[in-house]
């Protein structure tokens, strides 16, 4: 073999290489692996690529040996769903508290997965796992997590149900104890137009103007107004007249004199 042909051989092994380092996550992008590893550079240089790479995939490898635990195991039977896996891994040993199991979980609506892994011993605190099923709209999973003892004020989960528009968890987190000013729950609330959550807010005891600034006042003024503009074209105009909730937002925010309801 001629030193062009060998050349042009060395060329297309880095290509390759190149473009497993990025699949297999060694370099975040393409781009990167073509600044890192240029083919238009002489033939020691070409090898000496092809080497960097080879062992940066195989430390990549024995890494990933390493990482293949029971625990692991759980992480990706609970993420995915696999109810009966999850069973035996945990009765198998597995820690249920390992590797981002409850949090997956709870995200992506396996209620049964949950409720296994709480009855195994797993923190209902852990990793915002309650966040995550309020924001996705998970009523009964939240149920799951508020009964093993999670905290209702964890991670935003309030503001995320309100703002989303999630009326049965916002009743649940807010008779778990959850702070009805939390995060300005009742300014998403309103801005979004979900006019029930901004009446169960309000009974809660939410201002929505706990160290709210300025400006911050004008926006939830804005957002009132435009959750009784959306009001005002969902109803007929008889049902519209009668009394709303959005009436008894505090007079600090609404008043005709600082932002007249239109």
């Amino acid at each position: 073999m001629d030193s062009y042909t060998s050349y042009r051989s060395s060329q297309k092994v880095c290509t390759e290489l190149r473009a497993r380092c990025v699949a297999e996550g060694v370099v975040a992008t393409h781009a990167e692996a073509i600044r890192r590893f240029p083919l238009n550079v002489s033939a020691p240089v070409i090898n000496h690529h092809i080497d960097t790479m080879q062992g940066l995939l195989g430390r990549r490898a024995a890494s990933r040996e390493e990482t293949v635990t029971p625990g692991r195991a759980l992480y990706w039977a609970a993420r995915q769903g696999h109810e009966q896996i999850v069973g035996r891994l945990l009765a198998a040993g597995a820690d249920a508290n390992q590797e981002h199991a409850l949090y997956w979980a709870a995200r992506n609506g396996h209620e049964q997965i949950v409720g296994r892994l709480l009855a195994a011993g797993a923190d209902a605190n852990q990793e915002q796992a309650l966040y995550w099923a309020a924001r996705e709209g998970h009523e009964q999973i939240v149920d799951r997590l508020l009964a093993a003892r999670a905290d209702a004020n964890q991670e935003h989960a309030l503001y995320w149900a309100a703002r989303e528009g999630h009326e049965q968890i916002v009743d649940r987190l807010l008779a778990a104890g959850a702070d009805a000013n939390q995060e300005h729950a009742l300014y998403w609330a309103a801005r979004e137009g979900h006019e029930q959550i901004v009446e169960r807010l309000l009974v809660a005891g939410a201002t929505g103007t706990d160290g709210m600034s300025t400006p911050r006042m004008r926006q939830l003024q804005a957002a009132v107004s435009a959750a009784r503009s959306i009001r005002r074209k969902q109803l007929s105009l008889s049902e519209f007249n009668r009394p709303s909730v959005l009436d008894a937002l505090p007079s600090e925010i609404v008043t005709d004199r600082i932002f007249p309801f239109v």
